[in-house]
């Protein structure tokens, strides 16, 4: 019985890992239509862009607060909560959105005076909002494990955003008009996610309880608080590059910035998954959530490393390829940013893992001590250095907040499978970087695609994958080739 249910298990992760993975990938579409946006309105336009989208993320950030992470931990635990909650938490929402957008029209008004500037803000200020409440269709949905609609919300949303974006920038190219395709998009999307929420999950019946929203709100104020700080993490310190450098420095660097964002979808689709998983193994089965964490850090590790070691000598190369030579001059920041992405990934299962544990406050504190070093390192280095300052000032945040959460779940670290591995993964990245190195005349895809190769060998000749690992491997590539 217990290898049944552990088989039901293992197969229903895994098709929750696919369309949580289907969801995350959808992302590569506003990926792509990003990086013709940097190719069709130049690293100045694309500069206004990046400053008004992240003023309007900041402000946005007031209208969740920490409530969708809680109602999924929440509503994982009790299903039977999902109807009420929802409602009450959706009136919430609507007077937080009020607030939010007097303060950030308030507050563009008083940063920038370009009417272009200003005009591009408020709609993506109106954008953002409406991506508030979609988000938190989507928490419902993963508590509910219905990964697969939230996929079906996701791919809709950026097929459209994308389709559209493409028309109007080969089209009209303006700036002003690509932040009202965003818009308009973001409010379709918005009617799918409440009619799929209450056809498939529960009836919608919006609610004000003034004693609810206080104590799940004081409840979700660490995650709000840690969200807070890791957007403005994500945002400040274009606004600072805005104000103390250039737009077109922003561009340029919101151009590599990208490339980082775009990677974060691989950590973002694991703890996607774990984290309902591993809210309830906290409760049931302590031992196989610790488990489950351990082989999440090893996963992200192998795939993490080749990343940071391709991105150190083949920046400048992808840069070039994704965006044009104009964005060139973001190649240093980018190769900072890349480095970065081994400690980021760690970063977020360690956060899905604390959460599970209802240790919020513990992540909290981590995001602060992270959040802190950012913006020391941004006001300092920013003004000199620029893009470059704003990329170290990420590097520090992200390690900051890695050595505070690895000391406090250092006894599940210390687990002799981890420190194995990093031994195995520091061999294969050495023989990967060598190779790199003596290919430096060879052309970027094929010195790329050797080395990946002989990153994957090294792998294998090291048993880095353990059997268990490796039977499931060959269960699903059964699988793969007998439907082909």
């Amino acid at each position: 019985m217990n290898q049944e249910r552990r088989r039901d298990h293992r197969a229903s992760l895994v098709r929750s890992t696919f369309f949580s993975g289907l969801t995350t990938s959808a992302g590569l579409l506003l990926f792509v239509l990003m990086i013709l946006s940097g190719r069709h309105l130049g690293s100045h336009d694309f500069g206004v862009f990046s400053f008004a989208l992240s003023l309007a993320s900041i402000f946005a950030i007031i209208t969740d607060f920490g409530l969708d992470d809680l109602a999924v931990r929440e509503v994982a635990r009790d299903r039977q909560l999902a109807g009420q909650y929802f409602g009450k938490i959706f009136v919430w929402k609507l007077a937080l959105s009020i607030v939010a957008m007097i303060a950030l029209v308030i507050t563009v008004n008083a940063l920038k005076s370009s009417g272009t500037i200003r005009m591009v803000t408020y709609l993506l200020g109106s954008m953002a909002i409406f991506r508030s409440f979609i988000t938190t269709v989507r928490a419902f949905f993963r508590a509910f494990e219905r990964f697969d609609l939230e996929a079906r919300l996701v791919v809709t949303d950026r097929v459209l955003l994308f389709s559209c974006g493409t028309i109007f920038l080969l089209t009209h190219g303006s700036v002003v008009v690509l932040a009202v395709v965003f818009t308009v998009v973001r409010l379709v999307s918005i009617l799918i996610a409440l009619i799929l929420f209450h056809r498939r999950v529960d009836r919608i019946v919006p609610r004000f309880d003034a004693h609810f929203i206080r104590t799940f709100q004081v409840q979700a104020l660490p995650f709000g608080l840690a969200f807070l700080c890791f957007g403005l993490y994500t945002y400040v310190d274009k606004i600072i590059l805005s104000l103390a450098r250039s737009e077109t420095e922003v561009g340029l660097y919101n151009a590599g910035f990208q490339i980082y964002e775009g990677l974060m979808i691989i950590p973002i689709i694991l703890a996607a998954v774990f984290y309902p998983r591993l809210s309830t193994l906290f409760l049931s089965d302590p031992e196989r959530q610790r488990d489950l964490f351990v082989r999440g850090t090893k996963y992200l590790m192998i795939i993490a490393l080749p990343l940071a070691v391709g991105g150190v000598f083949l920046s400048g190369d992808l840069l070039s390829l994704l965006f044009g030579s104009e964005f060139l001059a973001a190649a240093p920041a980018l190769s900072i940013l890349l480095c970065a992405i081994v400690l980021s990934f760690q970063n977020v299962l360690l956060h899905t893992f604390l959460n599970s544990m209802d240790r919020q406050r513990t992540m909290l504190i981590t995001t602060l001590l992270g959040f802190a070093m950012a913006v020391l390192l941004d006001i300092l280095l920013i003004p000199r250095y620029g893009i470059t300052g704003a990329a170290i000032a990420t590097l520090g945040y992200v390690a900051t907040i890695f050595g505070t959460c690895g000391w406090s779940v250092r006894r599940s670290l210390k687990d002799p499978a981890i420190l194995a591995t990093i031994g195995k993964l520091a061999v294969a990245m050495l023989l990967m970087s060598l190779l790199l190195w003596r290919l430096g005349t060879v052309p970027a895809v094929p010195a790329l695609a050797l080395s990946v190769a002989v990153y994957l060998l090294s792998l294998m000749s090291l048993r880095v994958l353990d059997r268990y690992e490796l039977d499931i491997i060959r269960q699903h590539l059964r699988r793969i080739f007998s439907r082909g």
